[in-house]
């Protein structure tokens, strides 16, 4: 065989060898696309995340501000600010992001510059047009989560625990802060506003029981590498049912102050907030 004869077989070799590390390199880089836009699906929810409490809060020192506790005024315009400043920074760079072509999220940027902007507002109104914003943003940060493929991952299959049962027990008692507040800062309550409190404590019960099974059972994994502190958020919701047991509901005229109270049941809040924050951390980890 001549050197004629064997370079076509020479040729045909080293074009598979050149269309296999094309093929390699083609891999690695929709590989390291697919992480990169993982990572930065995480950070826009850790963001949405931290836009859901701080509006959460702002519903509550609102509720109490407009119930007549002056005090919470200036942890209102704190608040206000942080919203703002995360507000402009999605919005700064939701073109390269989930928030591009999501109508909720312009639904939420003109929701918020209608509510700020409103100089004369009835507590009940504010709490409705708050309920409303906040559904709202955990429902986006659910769909970036879903659309993503962020909690399809194999081992991390308890992730959309983390948007319907452990947010939304903590939205249950967001709601719980802000109704109380209110209530502590005029020292009185209503009929109704008793009645929705009753309501609030059993959903809070409720779906933390499920939240938490869920957990616990993700924490017998043999792999998971998150051990969450279930003790721990198990000892916060109970403390606040107490509280507003024996401080709003067992007492007609609240004698807890509305800043007391709000601090009472934010700690709770964060508990359950953290809960999300360790699962976002643990996937982060894992991509």
């Amino acid at each position: 065989m001549t050197p004629f004869d064997t370079f076509p077989l020479l040729l045909m070799s080293v074009t598979f060898i050149l269309l296999g590390c094309i093929s390699i390199l083609i891999y690695k880089h929709m590989r390291n696309t697919a992480r990169a836009k993982r990572y930065q699906t995480l950070q826009l929810l850790k963001s949405l995340r931290v836009l859901i409490a701080d509006i959460q809060k702002h519903r509550g020192l609102s509720n109490g501000l407009l119930s007549g506790d002056t005090s919470l005024k200036h942890s209102l315009q704190q608040t206000r600010s942080a919203i703002a400043q995360n507000t402009a920074s999605l919005q700064q760079h939701k073109n390269d992001t989930y928030l591009v072509t999501n109508e909720r999220w312009q639904g939420h940027v003109d929701h918020w510059q209608r509510l700020k902007e409103a100089n004369e507002i009835k507590p009940e109104n504010n709490l409705q047009q708050h309920h409303a914003m906040i559904r709202n943003l955990i429902f986006l940060a659910e769909d970036i989560s879903n659309e993503s493929g962020i909690t399809n991952l194999p081992e991390h299959t308890y992730a959309h625990c983390i948007w319907r049962e452990v947010m939304q027990t903590a939205e249950w008692a967001g709601q719980a802060r802000a109704l109380g507040t209110g209530m502590a800062a005029k020292a009185s309550s209503t009929p109704q506003e008793r009645i929705r409190m009753r309501f609030l404590c059993d959903k809070i019960q409720e779906l933390s029981v499920v939240a938490f099974a869920i957990l616990a059972k993700q924490t017998e994994e043999p792999t998971n590498s998150t051990t969450f502190d279930l003790r721990a958020a198990k000892n916060a919701v109970n403390q606040l049912i107490v509280c507003i047991q024996d401080q709003l509901l067992n007492n007609n005229a609240p004698t807890i102050s509305a800043k007391d109270y709000f601090n009472q049941a934010t700690q709770t809040i964060d508990v359950l907030l953290d809960l999300v924050d360790e699962t976002l951390t643990d996937i982060e980890g894992a991509i």
